[in-house]
This record gives C-alpha cells, structure tokens and sequence, in this order.
C-alpha cells in the first residue's frame, strides 16, 4: 500500500486497472506515485519493468506478445494502429509467426523515437481501423502491405495466398515499394494437385 496526498493506492492491484498491465509512466505520476518509487519498482528483480521509453509492465512476468503490442500502441500514441504480421495474427492469419519487432502504423506527422523493440510505418493517410481482440489493427490489406515489406518474396508468396484465401483483394494492396509484393502478385498461383 502506498499512501499519496489523495488516496491510499494499492500498488499490486494497479496492474488490473491498466489494459494488459501496461502503464504510461506518466499516468502513474498523475495518480501520484513519485518518480522515486516508480525506478525502485523498475529495478532489476523488481516487480514491475521499463518496455518502452515511458511504458511500464506492472509485472515481474516476462512480456506476453499482446503485451508488447499493448505497450506499442501505448507508446506510439493514440492514432496508432498495429499492422504487418501482428495484425494479420488477429486477423486470423497465421502463416506465418509473429515475432521480433512490433509493426505499428502512425499518422507520417507523428514522430516518435524508434527503439529497438518497434518498428514504425509512417502514412499520409491512416486507414480505418479495425478491432480485433481489443486491438486497433491496420486492415488486412494494408498489413499486409506493411508486412511485404519486410518479408522475403519466400515468405511472402503463402503469406499472400493465406491472405487472399480469407477473402483480402488484391486491389486492395498497396505495391509501391515491395518489389516482392509486386512479383508475388504477378506470379500466378500453382494449382493444387488432386488425387486421381
């Protein structure tokens, strides 16, 4: 328990009132938890951890994956969508696995500092987001996109045929600057074997 000059704040329970547990360091301050208490609960061993610049996991536990996708919406501020392969994930498709950086979608005026643990696209013109197991995810299509990006044109070409498969359109895709999504797209798909 911890006493501030407004309330008594239990400091284990926090972690239910955040989504995820995550935090904004900022928030914790406003609740009125001094910024000493804040590194001595963030050091190591301790029982919460610095994600992000600014962001706090308000538990021991190592990061779950919609953790660090919490704590990059959170940090990447409040137009943010999550896209590329997270995004396809909870769109439900799955060829490949989500892993390393988060991908996340921001308006091009905002400017954020990339850490490590992020990737950032910025766009003239954000879509409309979707939710998706309380997320706001960039559209199929446009993850996509933003995936290609990344992806070898090995991985791409099940990705994108996943992809079509639940019903994304090809038109939909945005190709300037994915040389791989450009030649999958040209590529026409081998037709499955069937038994005789």
């Amino acid at each position: 328990m911890r006493h501030t000059n407004r309330t008594l704040i239990d400091l284990d329970a926090l972690v239910t009132l955040f989504h995820h547990g995550i935090a904004k360091a900022h928030d914790l301050l406003h609740l009125g938890l001094p910024t000493a208490l804040l590194h001595d609960r963030c050091r190591p061993g301790g029982p919460w951890q610095h994600l992000l610049p600014g962001i706090l996991l308000l538990t021991p536990a190592r990061p779950s994956r919609p953790q660090r996708i919490q704590a990059a919406l959170t940090y990447a501020g409040d137009q943010a969508l999550v896209t590329g392969l997270d995004a396809l994930h909870l769109h439900g498709i799955h060829t490949i696995p989500a892993t390393g950086p988060i991908h996340v979608l921001v308006p091009r005026h905002h400017q954020p500092d990339i850490p490590a643990d992020l990737l950032i696209t910025r766009t003239r013109t954000m879509p409309k987001p979707t939710l998706r197991k309380s997320f706001l995810t960039a559209p199929p299509a446009r993850a996509l996109s933003d995936a290609a990006h990344h992806l070898s044109p090995r991985a791409l070409t099940p990705l994108l045929a996943e992809a079509l498969k639940s019903g994304v359109s090809p038109t939909g895709l945005h190709t300037r600057g994915s040389p791989s999504l450009t030649a999958a797209l040209a590529t026409p798909p081998i037709p499955e074997q069937r038994g005789r």
